[in-house]
């Protein structure tokens, strides 16, 4: 039995993870003749690193150790930013194990990468689709601004992008009120778009830059 640790709700746990654990845990304790604990540490730019482990019945008050170390009754093993260590209650030869561990390692390191890359695009995708929806808007106040100051559309761009830093407002926001007063409807408004990878830059921090540019 595995389980995902406190906090890790936000953190990219691939579904086929756990069955992995499940796998190794069972190797593990057959060729170690004796039950094992077993923890996952996965760091992945832009997000809370996450931690998959066993209840920790087995040997509970042995210490996790550190990523590459190895003692008695505890290894660990690294790959890339992905560690797998493992415990146990009696002494035992890791040597017979090490090997399990380290292609483990590799396995998991991959598949939370994958798994990092597909939310990445299905965000990128969202995102984009709420940048489309911010540029229409836009472009439907830049009409609003032209045929009522009957100025190029350039200008009207200018004078747009003035009223939302003299406001310290975001250039849709004053947009969308534009439209919203021409038409006696609000319309649906998105946010710049910004790609979920960029240089291993969080998230939510890409999001706030882009609000400030726009």
């Amino acid at each position: 039995m595995t389980a995902v640790a406190p906090g890790a709700a936000t953190a990219v746990v691939p579904p086929g993870m756990l069955v992995v654990l499940a796998l190794l845990r069972r190797v593990l304790e057959h060729e170690l003749r004796r039950g094992v604990d077993l923890r996952v540490v996965a760091e992945v730019a832009g997000r809370p690193p996450h931690v998959v482990s066993t209840p920790g019945s087995v040997a509970p008050d042995v210490p996790w150790p550190e990523p590459g170390t190895a003692g008695p009754v505890s290894t660990a093993v690294r790959h890339g930013t992905t560690c797998v260590a493992v415990r146990t209650s009696g002494t035992v030869d890791w040597s017979d194990v090490t090997d399990d561990l380290r292609v483990t390692a590799g396995v998991l390191s991959g598949m939370i990468a994958d798994r990092a890359d597909a939310d990445d695009l299905r965000q990128d995708v969202a995102d984009l689709t709420a940048a489309m929806r911010s540029r229409e808007v836009i472009d439907q106040a830049i009409g609003v601004v032209v045929a009522h100051r009957r100025c190029s559309p350039e200008r009207a761009l200018e004078v747009l992008r003035t009223t939302a830093q003299r406001r310290d407002e975001k250039l849709s926001e004053v947009a969308t009120r534009v439209v919203a007063q021409a038409a006696g409807t609000r319309p649906v408004s998105g946010t710049p778009f910004q790609p979920r990878k960029h240089l291993g830059v969080p998230v939510s921090d890409q999001q706030e830059a882009g609000n400030r540019r726009t």
